[in-house]
C-alpha cells in the first residue's frame, strides 16, 4: 500500500480553499460558486475596491445582479455578464433556484 507523499497532500489542501465552491477550471483558476433561492438577497462582497466581475447563471432560475451603485441586470439562465463592481455586490433569486458561478479580477489605475 502506497502512502501519500507529502507533497500530494499539500495539493490537496490548496485544492480546497475557503469559499470556493469546487466550480470548473478556467483559463485563470477556479470560479466561485453560489446557489441563490427563490426570493433569497445575498451579499456576495461589501466594501470592496473596484474589480471586474464575471458571472455566470447556470441556472435553473433567472436572478438580479447588482453590482456597485446602480448597475443592475436580470441575468437569465446560461448568461454570462462581465462588469465593473465598486462597493457592493449583490444578488437576489427570482422564481427559481439558480446556480452561480462567479470570478474576481482586479482592474489596473
Amino acid at each position: 500500500m502506497k502512502s501519500k507523499s507529502v507533497k500530494n497532500i499539500r495539493k490537496e489542501k490548496k485544492a480546497k480553499l475557503a469559499g470556493h465552491g469546487g466550480g470548473p477550471e478556467g483559463p485563470s483558476g477556479k470560479f466561485w460558486t453560489l446557489r441563490v433561492e427563490p426570493g433569497e438577497i445575498i451579499s456576495v462582497a461589501d466594501n470592496i475596491p473596484m474589480c471586474l466581475v464575471v458571472i455566470k447563471n447556470c441556472g435553473p432560475g433567472p436572478v438580479r445582479f447588482y453590482a456597485g451603485y446602480g448597475d443592475q441586470q436580470d441575468l437569465m439562465p446560461d448568461k454570462l455578464r462581465v462588469t465593473s463592481a465598486y462597493a457592493k455586490i449583490t444578488v437576489e433569486g427570482k422564481e427559481q433556484a439558480a446556480f452561480l458561478e462567479m470570478q474576481f479580477m482586479p482592474t489596473s489605475r
